[in-house]
């Protein structure tokens, strides 16, 4: 990941030297105003992909890592006695969803 945003961080560096090659070419007179105010709008799209990018690299390096499979093993163990358990005291709208939320064919008796 941080290999991603090195490249991005790296390609944003040279959207900017774009930009002043752009704007020395237009003060020499090589490229006219508008050539200049396109490149410029190519150039601002170009940071704002990346600078979304690095924002979503940002917010899923925040999130909390996965859990190792020992834990999962501990808890797959753990959470069905505690569902069962709270599906034999639930109501049958509770059931339903709960079957609903897991594509589960349930017979509810009366």
């Amino acid at each position: 990941m941080e290999r991603q945003v090195k490249v991005l961080e790296e390609q944003s560096r040279r959207l900017e030297q774009k930009r002043r090659q752009y704007s020395w070419q237009q003060a020499e007179g090589i490229i006219s105003e508008e050539e200049l105010r396109t490149a410029f709008k190519q150039i601002k799209s170009g940071e704002s992909v990346i600078s979304e990018q690095i924002s979503r690299l940002e917010h899923f390096r925040r999130e909390p890592a996965p859990m190792d499979i020992t834990t999962f093993k501990k808890l797959a163990e753990f959470w069905p006695a505690e569902i069962i358990g709270n599906l034999a005291n639930a109501t049958d709208d509770v059931r339903a969803r709960f079957a609903e939320l897991f594509d589960l064919h349930a017979i509810i008796c009366p």
